[in-house]
């Protein structure tokens, strides 16, 4: 395989990679390809009160099993004087707090936050247990019997056949059945349960469970009760207020376990604070799948010290800037004072702003060039001429510095921001280009590394660029592909196509 060849199969398979890793992390793990998109973040809170009655205490509360159209981030539930744990039995995740001796009113909080993921998950189609019919007093039976067999006639299925119990349970206009069977609801008996067993009762998986509607600043508000109906291999949920059937887009949760038990205490009682915030979708993503452990973001740069995280922001712009000098040099013909200058340039302007970073780096070259052309009269060497140069140009850094201060203007402080020996080395070449070449090609190259250098830095702080590089650096192999391709193209460049264009003309 030939050298050209070769070229274009690396730039190939790069530019695969490169897309492949930036597709999968932008569609799985949810990281968005523009900078400012926000995402709803929420915060849930659950308080729980009792009065401990001057022993030991052990309080147990039902986790949340379905997030609906939300994502945990994380949970916290310890609270001072307790010990806490987490409980996994089946299926059923709770929080339990402990404590051996607790006397008076007390509170517990559990909290958890989560995000709007926009898609609803998958509600687990667990094959339900094995069915036991409930057993109900005999003196209810044949009333119980009356409504279930009126509600199934005028029902097509599960669904329908929950509505009509429902409806004939809360008529305005009940029935003797409906009278009787109604006055087995009792505050441990509620309302729900007897549906659910009144389901049961024809063979219908049912089970009721808890759920939480997510509303913005709500305070102290207490879970709903929905029913969950096994029909079609499949579980539904009914809202028992509304009678409205389907999963909400904005409900937490709970399995058909109690919510809250409590043991050494007495008054004990739940309820639910929320609160909405807004927050960066780019570093939602990142940090919800680091709480993942997901291996690609496990070993990337999010995972360091935010103090070096900074520096590879600057340091994964700097290929952004090679290209631009690439596509200047090799395909537009642009000539420039050494080959990467205008990237270093360019990120010192960065710090010191655009404007600011010319008029100091003028200042500096110039200075430094008078300080060289004396030099030269001395007949130095090489090295201890360049060595002389690069002491000149640290002490007019510092004089230029101190001045600047002095006079209230902290800009010429950012001097020291520019690469010192690369402005040496510059400052060396100017001159030796100067005396060889003249003036003409000197200002002709300078004017070529500071207009590249303007480039190269309106695309390093362009805020998509500067964004993008960070949120996906897999963006690297894409550029490396196409600085490879750049590099075998031998045609002309475009400067040369002015330069050429008299022999066009004769012809």
């Amino acid at each position: 395989m030939s050298a050209k060849a070769q070229v274009y199969a690396w730039a190939i398979v790069l530019t695969i990679i490169g897309i492949v890793l930036i597709t999968y992390k932008n569609i799985k793990m949810g990281i968005p390809l523009a900078p400012g998109k926000l995402q709803n973040t929420w915060v849930v809170e659950s308080i729980i009160e009792f009065d401990a009655e001057g022993g030991p205490v052990k309080v147990k509360m039902t986790l949340p099993g379905y997030f609906s159209n939300f994502e945990v981030l994380n949970k916290y539930g310890a609270s001072e004087g307790y010990g806490y744990t987490v409980d996994e039995h089946g299926d059923r995740q709770a929080a339990v707090w402990s404590a051996r001796d607790k006397k008076g009113p007390q509170k517990i909080y559990y909290r958890f936050s989560m995000f709007d993921t926009e898609k609803k998950a998958e509600l687990a189609h667990s094959v339900p247990d094995k069915l036991t019919k409930p057993h109900f007093n005999d003196l209810y039976v044949k009333a119980i019997n009356g409504l279930v067999e009126a509600s199934w006639r005028t029902s097509a299925d599960a669904k329908t056949f929950v509505m009509e119990l429902v409806k004939r349970i809360d008529s305005k206009q009940p029935t003797q059945n409906t009278m009787l069977v109604k006055e087995l609801i009792t505050p441990k008996y509620p309302l729900e349960r007897l549906i659910r067993d009144m389901v049961r009762h024809k063979n219908i998986h049912a089970k009721v469970i808890r759920g939480l509607k997510v509303e913005e600043s709500k305070r102290k508000v207490a879970a709903e009760t929905f029913l969950s109906v096994y029909d079609k291999e499949k579980w539904h949920i009914v809202n028992l207020n509304t009678l409205e059937f389907g999963i909400p887009n904005d409900v937490v949760f709970w399995g058909p376990y109690p919510l809250l038990e409590v043991e050494g205490a007495r008054n004990s009682k739940i309820s639910f604070s929320m609160l909405k915030n807004k927050e960066s979708a780019q570093a939602l993503a990142i940090r919800n799948n680091l709480n993942k452990n997901s291996t690609l973001l496990n070993f990337s740069i999010y995972t360091l010290p935010l103090e070096h995280q900074n520096v590879f922001k600057l340091l994964l712009l700097i290929p952004f800037g090679c290209l631009v000098v690439v596509i200047i040099r090799n395909l537009v013909g642009m000539p420039t004072s050494g080959t990467f200058m205008p990237v270093l340039l360019a990120m010192a302007f960065i710090e010191t702003t655009l404007i600011k970073g010319l008029i100091i780096l003028s200042v500096v070259l110039l200075l430094g060039l008078l300080i060289r052309f004396y030099l030269s009269r001395l007949n130095l060497l090489l090295v201890p001429r360049i060595s002389a140069v690069v002491i000149s140009v640290v002490m007019l850094m510092a004089f230029i510095s101190v001045i600047s201060f002095k006079l209230g203007f902290d800009e010429g402080i950012s001097v020291t921001l520019f690469p010192m020996i690369i402005i040496s080395w510059t400052i060396e070449r100017v001159s030796i280009l100067w005396e060889e070449q003249g003036g003409q090609e000197v200002f002709s190259q300078m004017g070529g590394s500071l207009a590249v250098s303007i480039m190269v830095y309106f695309v390093m702080t362009n805020s998509y660029v500067q964004y993008f590089t960070f949120s996906f650096p897999e963006s690297l192999f894409v550029l490396l592909a196409l600085v490879l391709m750049a590099g075998t193209y031998t045609g002309y460049r475009l400067t040369e196509l002015t330069r050429f264009e008299p022999l066009v003309k004769e012809e």
